[in-house]
């Protein structure tokens, strides 16, 4: 069976194909132009296309600072969008990995973050990201949610890239 990857051209994304590759996992993937993940009827038509074993969905509005001036598309994509993919998934009872962020915490603990500690956004990027693991869970049975930070590699622009052209500079 094959791993659908949404968000397969960003940075995250083209990862786990490059990686699935090595490891003769069959993968198929998808981004924008070709899925706008905020229309419902888009996101049913290609989750209910072929019997995926999995989706994970690494697409996700990730303009942390310009999201406090674009939260109707941060809320669209991060929240609404997700919405529609869980309930597709749901239709379709294919387990979906959901990738999401530490924004969903306020980053004041002394100590490192558990799964189970409470989340308390401080912006409009954590706080639509938060909206989206609330959605999966309201919608799922068979979901795992995976909350990273500062994502670097190969592919894409990344911090690690910036303070490396910046030196240069």
């Amino acid at each position: 069976m094959t791993i659908l990857i949404i968000g397969n051209k960003g940075q995250l994304g083209s990862e786990l194909e490059t990686q699935a590759a090595t490891k003769g996992i069959a993968t198929c993937g998808t981004d924008l132009p070709d899925l706008d993940l905020t229309n419902r009827s888009d996101v049913h038509r290609l989750v209910t296309l072929e019997k995926y074993s999995a989706i994970i969905n690494a697409a996700a509005y990730t303009a942390v600072d310009k999201a406090e001036s674009d939260a109707e598309t941060a809320f669209a994509v991060n929240r609404d969008g997700v919405s529609y993919l869980a309930d597709a998934c749901r239709e379709n009872d294919t387990p979906l990995i959901h990738i999401s962020t530490d924004y969903v915490f306020n980053g004041k603990s002394a100590t490192p973050y558990k799964a189970d500690d409470p989340i308390d956004p401080l912006g409009v990027y954590g706080r639509s990201k938060a909206d989206g693991e609330n959605e999966v869970r309201k919608r799922l049975s068979r979901y795992l949610i995976i909350r990273t930070s500062w994502l670097y590699g190969i592919h894409g622009q990344n911090f690690v890239k910036t303070m490396i052209r910046l030196a240069k500079e």
